[in-house]
């Protein structure tokens, strides 16, 4: 949906789920990475399938920072 203020052309994003950018981090976190553009930047999307997955997903995260 869009939101107040925004363009209908604007808010309409797309995901790109095969690029350069989400190969490289579906590889370095072992799952499905997405990229969401949006009017106001957009939104990276990390799939997991449990909290266990969840818990090493996030581990990977801190531990690159």
């Amino acid at each position: 949906a869009a939101k107040k203020g925004a363009s209908t052309s604007q808010a309409k994003g797309h995901t790109a789920s095969q690029t350069a950018l989400t190969k490289n981090l579906s590889g370095q976190l072992g799952t499905d990475v997405k990229i969401k553009h949006t009017a106001h930047g957009g939104q990276l999307i990390i799939s997991f399938s449990s909290e266990q997955e969840l818990a090493r997903i996030a581990k990977l995260l801190q531990d690159s920072s």
